[in-house]
């Protein structure tokens, strides 16, 4: 099958209204703004974000990481940012996969654990993909060059075979599953608004 972000994303639009959850508006298309160029503020703003943190606090924190991001970034550089919930397909793995009836049984049953095999990154309106933990969380459990990394590519310009396959976005889901905790990056970030 022809990898399709954009088809995909619509998809994942279409499955979070059909879980009766709130699907955000990706609103109009614009520019890139990342993808094309360094951007030392975004670097700055994520830098600030998490800087109580150690680099090891930041693996399996996806969710709290964007979901505190998401509203800074709209802020600073004028673009819709969606939280963004998937998996990760590298040529030689997928990472955070969980198929559509497992995502929509946690909506039931809850998640069996505090770990749920999902990753979370944010959508801009231009097709880009920002994504804050994911080099970060791949150096610290494999020993390998990558913290603090960060992810900023349109779908169309990633590398090696790496893939994002939306299945679900905004934060209602992680609400609704109990995945959703207290988290103080979030406090943060309203201090930020």
């Amino acid at each position: 099958m022809h990898y399709d972000y954009e088809l995909e994303y619509a998809l994942a639009w279409e499955r979070t209204e059909r879980l009766n959850l709130d699907a955000p508006a990706l609103g109009p298309s614009s520019p890139r703004k990342f993808s094309d160029r360094p951007c030392p503020r975004l670097a700055g703003l994520v830098s600030e974000l998490v800087s109580g943190l150690e680099a090891k606090d930041i693996v399996g924190q996806c969710f709290a990481v964007h979901l505190a991001a998401a509203p800074l970034i709209e802020k600073e550089f004028g673009v819709k940012a969606v939280p963004t919930l998937g998996w990760i397909k590298l040529a030689d793995a997928d990472l955070f996969r969980t198929d559509e009836q497992a995502l929509a049984g946690y909506l039931v049953d809850g998640v069996p654990s505090r770990e749920m095999n999902l990753h979370c990154w944010l959508t801009l309106s231009s097709f880009e993909i920002i994504d804050l933990t994911i080099c970060t969380s791949i150096a610290i459990l494999h020993g390998t060059e990558g913290v603090g990394g960060l992810l900023t590519k349109h779908w169309r310009d990633l590398l090696g075979g790496v893939e994002y396959h939306p299945q679900l976005l905004g934060e209602q889901y992680l609400e609704r599953t109990g995945m959703m905790l207290h988290i103080p990056m979030r406090d943060i970030a309203l201090a930020w608004r």
